[in-house]
């Protein structure tokens, strides 16, 4: 609740941010897989986490490599 109250977000949302703006700096300068680049962010699932990024970005991780 204090995490909360003093920044208007919920732990996991934070932490899931903050795991997705790492995640679109690998996909977007490294060659690493895309299951690679979600167990290097904490993801063990890359189905979840093609979830959630696409959620955070409105595109998919795939998407995202294709246009680097």
């Amino acid at each position: 609740r204090m995490f909360k109250h003093e920044t208007g977000m919920n732990l996991n949302y934070y932490l899931n941010e903050v795991r997705m703006k790492k995640a679109m700096e690998l996909l977007r300068d490294s060659d690493m897989l895309i299951k690679d680049v979600a167990n290097a962010v904490g993801v063990e699932d890359p189905l979840y986490f093609n979830k959630v990024f696409k959620k955070f970005y409105h595109i998919s991780p795939s998407d995202i490599r294709r246009k680097s």
